[in-house]
């Protein structure tokens, strides 16, 4: 006959639920009269909810044979990971497990990793989503919102294993305060005008005019930045011998980010538990989010950006619009920086949010110089003067149909920087090729 444990041995809450409203008997552990579970149908649900979280890992050699410590978690911390029960309970669903699954061949002494397979829907859903963008309508396509429904919505009650969301707040007081923005220049004359108006030239450029990105389709104006000048400047991509202004422009209003770096960390809430059906769904998205936050931030060549770009061009529409989440841009890694190079990342912001202060003609600078005599040569010393401040009627009071989007930058006039572009440097994986002289004999190793 099975064993019964009662509801007070159940110490996992959702177990505790599911077996309120059964029979009572008398519990094999502490032979109280109380609501009962049946053993089989605890080790089944245990073994349910392994599936769904964890995935078996295989030993290195280093554990096999040098006998370091295994890597990943035994099968009995697991459950008591995931069930908190007394160990008298823990040891015996352990035994009936590893009795299971010896009987279909498994290890004897199983480890794992908490870790679960994509969702098969949404990886399905995601490719015919792309199918559909590239070769049937890019526009108005319902398809598009419905995926992005499934992979974004909520994603605010995700988080890391430290507890992080995926969200981020930026601002004044936060961890990020400021975001760097560089342009290049290949000569003095242009740079010398573009210093005369700072906000205007190395801010975001007006709508109608941008150029389609990553993250914005063509005549869409969002402010491109970076948290740190080396990435900056590794995004504009200078040749050799040009200039690349950086400028720092501070966020005066509190924005909210989605950090896709983050996404590969994302995990059900760590209340929630192993046994509710929810888990395993949220689990799958998870990991799904993980495969895609590698697809979002691989580089794009430039001889397929126009149709590499769709699709973060559309989530970029889809989340700038989405009432829930209020988000006012992107952050994510720069696939131009080697990670271990320089932990910066960029960032866009919505049009709704690249708002710039001083853009106004008024704002102009008095004067801009890039050398100034010294004896009997001219040294190079970059100037900026700013001009008298001008009364409110001496500004333009002409009414735009659509007003600009309220500034969320300023633009710090005191921390502009040229950099000269000396050299560039690469990280590169390289590959040799190998030469078969010709023979008779020689084989292939692949496919010819």
């Amino acid at each position: 006959m099975s064993q019964l444990v009662c509801t007070d041995c159940l110490t996992e809450g959702y177990l505790r639920d599911k077996a309120a409203d059964n029979d009572a008997g008398e519990c094999d552990y502490c032979a109280r009269e109380l609501p009962v579970m049946d053993m089989e149908e605890l080790v089944e649900l245990c073994d349910a909810a392994i599936e769904a979280s964890f995935q078996p890992i295989q030993q290195p050699d280093s554990v096999i044979h040098h006998g370091y410590p295994p890597v990943g978690e035994s099968l009995y911390d697991v459950l008591e990971r995931i069930l908190g029960a007394n160990q008298t309970l823990l040891s015996d669903i352990h035994e009936r497990l590893l009795d299971s699954w010896s009987y279909h061949g498994a290890e004897d002494d199983p480890y794992f990793v908490e870790e679960t397979e994509a969702s098969s829907e949404l990886t399905m859903g995601w490719r015919k989503m792309e199918h559909s963008l590239q070769f049937e309508s890019r526009l108005a396509n319902p398809m598009v919102g419905n995926i992005l429904a499934m992979v974004f919505d909520g994603i605010e009650d995700l988080r890391s294993k430290d507890n992080r969301s995926a969200i981020v707040e930026v601002g004044q007081g936060k961890q990020i305060t400021s975001f760097q923005r560089g342009r290049v220049f290949q000569d003095d004359k242009t740079m010398e005008e573009a210093l005369k108006h700072p906000e205007k030239h190395l801010g975001p450029v007006p709508r109608g005019k941008g150029a389609p990105g990553r993250m914005n389709a063509k005549g869409i104006s969002v402010f491109y930045g970076a948290t740190d000048d080396h990435t900056a400047i590794a995004e504009v991509r200078p040749p050799v011998g040009s200039m690349v202004v950086t400028a720092r422009f501070d966020v005066i209003r509190p924005l909210r980010l989605l950090n896709l770096h983050d996404l590969a960390s994302m995990r059900p809430h760590r209340e929630l538990s192993y046994f509710d059906p929810v888990r395993k769904s949220l689990s799958e998205r998870c990991a799904f989010l993980k495969a895609l936050q590698r697809q979002l931030t691989m580089p794009v060549m430039p001889d397929w950006a126009e149709s590499g770009y769709l699709i973060t061009q559309a989530i970029a529409d889809y989340l700038a619009t989405h009432d829930q989440l209020n988000l006012d841009g992107i952050l994510f890694p720069s696939v131009q920086v080697a990670q271990d190079a320089s932990p910066g990342q960029n960032v866009i912001l919505f049009h709704k949010a690249s708002g710039v202060e001083r853009v106004k003609a008024a704002d102009e600078a008095e004067h801009v110089s890039l050398y100034e005599p010294d004896e009997d040569r001219w040294i190079y010393y970059p100037e900026i003067w700013e001009a008298e401040p001008k009364s409110d009627d001496e500004h333009s009071q002409y009414l735009l149909l659509v007003p600009p989007p309220e500034p969320s930058l300023r633009l710090a006039r005191d921390c502009i920087v040229i950099h000269k572009i000396q050299g560039v440097r690469f990280s590169t994986e390289a590959d040799p090729v190998r030469y078969v002289p010709w023979s008779k004999d020689r084989k292939y190793h692949g496919f010819r």
